[in-house]
């Protein structure tokens, strides 16, 4: 508080020194702007690489711990004029365009599931869908899910992706988007039931408490179940692409795995050192 009273612009510098430096270990930092797209590529690409040398389970915590490490690291390596971080770099950048070209995701080349995972999961979403048109009364329940809950469908993360260009902050601004649709469908259909009943003005109070329950349900329900719902159907759908181009476009992908290799063995080098 003295420095502050004495020079406040220096104060103000130093909090935000000691600030930056408290968070810094808690957050996947990436200080290099210049190569800021490589040194992310090489994050998503090389974490299962790296995890499994380490014996590190598949967790977030692990995927995080992993990243920061490799970002920390190619920090390093170019501050030091290291020749390994331009070939890194290089390769980095090449895949992406490689995987742009693909209409591949780059974290999906390396995070894919095995083909025998994907055919499995692939039946036990047929089964379900088998078992709907079979038998009505597994179609209704599909169906009332599906009005109680139709945000899921709607693709915001696309709209998200164009609109916020640091990948790390799309999640958070993708489940608001989600949150406050949440709430505007809950109140949607909170006036159209209380239209139905006969009751709009008379018990607004009533509804009131019941939009403020749905919506804490509807919270919960997205989180907890819709979520992860929603995470293994687009998991699926990626590993099904990538399993497609593996038989149409052999070659391609045989590429990508060649650069992860590559990859993976001028870091390990580069940490050895």
């Amino acid at each position: 508080m003295e420095a502050y009273r004495d020079n406040e612009p220096v104060a103000l510098n130093q909090m935000k020194d000691a600030l930056r430096g408290a968070l810094s270990p808690l957050m996947h930092d990436i200080r290099n702007e210049e190569h800021y797209d490589a040194i992310m590529t090489l994050c998503n690409v090389l974490n299962r690489k790296i995890r499994g040398n380490k014996g590190l389970r598949n967790t977030a915590w692990n995927r995080f711990v992993v990243r920061q490490q490799i970002a920390l690291q190619m920090d390093a390596m170019i501050s030091s004029g290291d020749p390994k971080a331009d070939r890194l770099i290089s390769s980095a950048t090449s895949l992406a365009d490689q995987c742009r070209r693909l209409r591949i995701d780059e974290k999906l080349v390396a995070e894919h599931w095995c083909l025998s995972g994907t055919l499995l999961a692939l039946m036990a979403v047929a089964l379900p869908i088998v078992a709907a048109i079979m038998l009505p009364p597994v179609l209704l329940t599909l169906l009332f899910c599906l009005v109680c809950y139709p945000i899921a469908l709607i693709p915001t993360h696309l709209v998200v992706k164009k609109k916020i260009k640091d990948p790390q902050f799309r999640s958070s601004v993708n489940w608001g988007v989600r949150f406050f649709l949440s709430i505007l469908y809950t109140i949607i259909i909170g006036i159209v039931m209380a239209c139905c009943h006969g009751a709009w003005m008379a018990h607004m109070a009533d509804i009131g408490v019941w939009w403020g329950l749905v919506a804490v349900a509807v919270v919960i329900i997205g989180a907890y179940i819709v979520g992860p719902i929603v995470n293994f159907f687009r998991d699926l759908m990626g590993n099904i692409h990538y399993w497609s181009l593996r038989l149409a476009r052999r070659r391609e992908m045989d590429l990508l795995d060649g650069i992860i290799r590559e990859m993976t063995e001028c870091l390990s080098d580069g940490a050895g050192e």
